[in-house]
């Protein structure tokens, strides 16, 4: 019986099990290093021709680097921040792989290609990452090549795996820094927890949501948060709107 075809630049089922299996071993071996960190080392050393590797958060409206393998990762980062636009904010946004040939040729985003191009970066592979239970931040991993066509359909079996690490790592952090935002607050101001009450009371939801939406309202009205508290704990509702002078 005549076997199926096969694409040989894409990896078979063994092939990808054996690069799960390296994976773990290299994710154990980094020990206490943060995952976000162990997963891009191990991107550059697993995915064929990638040279550079950054995973990018988006918060809001903002955009920062988690983890940045080298200072031209960061810098690579910064241009797209600063243009607003380019591969990895695409993949955020849009939810979909974007994968980039020749950067010289690209003009998808006029601001970022010719200055990203000019510090020797060519190939572009940029893969969103789902958060766990995290509707508030969004997340892509991008890897850089300074060689032309360096990303394929080979490539998406790896990456996928490592986004899927990836997404838990930065999940985890997220946690982790809301949990430790939540628990100062709480230290330093009991106002702050008598208005989360009145919030939570009030709209139904947990004490991180009332957190934030405490956070919101300082930020929207240019006011400390401890001021925001006591006007709620007062009126027992939230001022969304600067007040005017």
């Amino acid at each position: 019986m005549p076997s199926a075809e096969h694409d040989s630049t894409t990896p078979s089922l063994d092939d990808v099990a054996a690069q799960l299996q390296d994976l773990n071993a290299r994710l154990r071996a980094a020990g206490d290093e943060p995952m976000a960190q162990a997963v891009a080392a191990a991107a550059i050393a697993m995915v064929p021709g990638a040279r550079w590797c950054s995973i990018t958060v988006q918060e809001k409206d903002r955009f920062r680097s988690l983890v940045a393998s080298d200072e031209l990762a960061k810098r690579v980062d910064q241009i797209q921040y600063e243009a607003r636009t380019g591969p990895c904010l695409e993949a955020i946004t849009s939810e979909r792989i974007i994968v980039v040939k020749d950067l010289r040729e690209e003009t998808r985003w006029p601001g970022y290609s010719g200055p990203t191009a000019e510090l020797g970066v060519r190939s572009i592979y940029s893969h969103p990452l789902h958060l766990l239970d995290d509707e508030r931040s969004t997340a892509g991993l991008n890897l850089y090549s300074d060689e032309v066509g360096a990303f394929d359909a080979s490539s998406h079996p790896m990456t996928t795996v490592l986004a899927t690490y990836a997404a838990l790592g930065i999940s985890t952090v997220i946690t982790r820094d809301r949990s430790e935002q939540l628990e100062k607050a709480l230290r330093t101001n009991r106002g702050i927890a008598m208005a989360m009450g009145v919030l939570m009371s009030a709209h139904d939801v947990d004490s991180e949501d009332a957190f934030s939406l405490l956070r919101i309202a300082s930020q929207s009205t240019n006011r400390r948060i401890s001021d925001i508290a006591e006007e709620v704990i007062e009126t027992r509702r939230l001022p969304l709107e600067r007040r005017r002078g």
